[in-house]
């Protein structure tokens, strides 16, 4: 009787072990989730504050009719007069 409960007591032990184990890869895996939610989360705010950054700049800057010099980075640039479709490198004549 004795050997039968030696038997159980270590099929138990090896149940309780792998209910342990399942545990802790379980929350692990929440852990890890959790965790790149966050940091996702602050990358998006940090995102947001660079475009909010960017359009005040941009609102900033003059406006600029027919230029005769090179215009200031983000300055908003209006031609008059020809009436195509400009790609970039293409020379405005």
């Amino acid at each position: 009787m004795a050997e039968n409960t030696m038997t159980i007591n270590i099929l138990s032990n090896i149940k309780t072990s792998k209910r342990s184990r399942r545990y802790v890869v379980w929350l692990l895996f929440w852990s890890v989730l959790v965790s790149l939610g966050i940091w996702l989360g602050i990358w998006q705010w940090d995102r947001a504050d660079d475009k909010r950054k960017l359009l005040a700049r941009k609102d900033a800057a003059p406006v600029l009719v027919q230029p005769r010099h090179t215009p200031i980075d983000g300055a908003k640039v209006t031609l008059v007069g020809l009436n195509r479709t400009g790609f970039l490198g293409d020379p405005f004549v």
